[in-house]
């Protein structure tokens, strides 16, 4: 239920794009192509007082996806962890399966595009199944990532519990044009930012991702009695 005392979500949207147009202007993002305004038939459910529709773009420093290198700056114990989307299991980074590195210098040059950091959420992008989604943890202070994962780092970082749980919901793929070739589904990295996202008020977005946790929680002990 909505608290009258919440901050609207347009403010929260209103304060990212001012805070993305000083760091254009600061030249610390580059410029990407606009977006078109959010149609009527985009939005997957009508919203209640105080949220607000936005694009993954508007409230995101910029949405990208990583590449891969060639092998010779791959390492299989020390380095910068690299990401593949077999490290998104149940939804969350599990860099123990299959771990790898790519060299520091790599990563400070060639990747700087797709450096990762704790707390952003990366996706992947070729399926399928698509929509597997996870945060950034902090057992490293650096990630990288290949080309079938996007990354969206949050203005304000806080965000990332809602923006996980509505990528994780999958209502997106519903109205999303995937590009495909034989037995793959893609989402372009414009399309990834052009994911329209209903925004609730950030207390409120916090109690519903608890909301959530609790009753994934209870389904998890349910299954184990089933069991």
């Amino acid at each position: 239920e909505p608290d009258a005392g919440d901050e609207p979500a347009a403010e929260v949207v209103k304060r990212a794009h001012e805070k993305k147009a000083q760091l254009l202007s600061d030249k610390l993002i580059k410029k990407q192509k606009e977006l078109p305004d959010i149609t009527e038939p985009e939005k997957p459910f009508s919203i209640p007082p105080l949220w607000a529709f936005a694009r993954l773009d508007d409230i995101c420093t910029e949405v990208t996806s990583g590449s891969t290198p060639p092998k010779s700056e791959f390492s299989e114990t020390s380095g910068i962890p690299y990401l593949k989307v077999y490290n998104i299991r149940s939804q969350r980074v599990d860099f123990d399966y299959k771990p790898q590195f790519v060299t520091e210098n790599y990563h400070r040059t060639t990747l700087k595009r797709s450096q990762l950091l704790p707390g952003d959420v990366v996706m992947n992008i070729v399926g399928p199944p698509l929509g597997k989604t996870a945060i950034i943890p902090n057992d490293h202070p650096e990630w990288n990532c290949n080309q079938a994962i996007v990354r969206f780092r949050p203005i304000e970082i806080e965000l990332n519990q809602f923006i996980h749980l509505y990528l994780k919901a999958g209502m997106f793929l519903k109205t999303i044009e995937l590009i495909g070739t034989a037995g793959q589904d893609n989402i372009s990295v414009t399309k990834s930012r052009s994911i329209v996202i209903p925004l609730p008020p950030k207390a409120e977005q916090h109690r519903i991702v608890q909301k959530v946790d609790e009753l994934m929680a209870l389904c998890d002990q349910l299954k184990e009695r089933l069991n």
